[in-house]
C-alpha cells in the first residue's frame, strides 16, 4: 500500500520536471506502456496469449477513458500550475 501511494504521490513532481518538454499524449503513451511491460507478464502466465474479441476492446476502451482523461488534463495542468511540495521543518 505504501509503494502505490508512493508512486501516485511522486508522479505530480515528476511530471511537471517533464511536462513542457513532451505533449500529453507522449508522456501517457509512456505511462501506459510501461504499465503494460509491467503487467503483460503475469497476465500471459496466468492467462495464457489470446486476441480479444472487437467487443471486448471497446469494453475495455470504455474502462480507460476515465484514466486517460485524468492523466491528460494532469499532464496539460502541470504546463500552468506549479506542485507544491510540503516539507516538514
Amino acid at each position: 500500500m505504501m509503494m502505490a501511494i508512493l508512486m501516485a504521490a511522486s508522479s505530480f513532481p515528476i511530471a511537471s520536471l517533464i511536462t513542457n518538454e513532451l505533449p500529453p499524449a507522449v508522456l501517457m503513451f509512456f505511462r501506459f506502456l510501461l504499465a503494460a511491460s509491467f503487467f503483460a507478464p503475469l497476465v500471459f502466465i496466468k492467462h495464457g496469449v489470446a486476441l480479444p474479441k472487437i467487443a471486448d476492446l471497446l469494453r475495455y476502451t470504455m474502462l480507460t477513458m476515465p484514466s486517460v482523461g485524468f492523466f491528460w488534463c494532469m499532464f496539460e495542468s502541470l504546463k500552468y500550475t506549479s506542485v507544491i511540495i510540503c516539507q516538514e521543518i
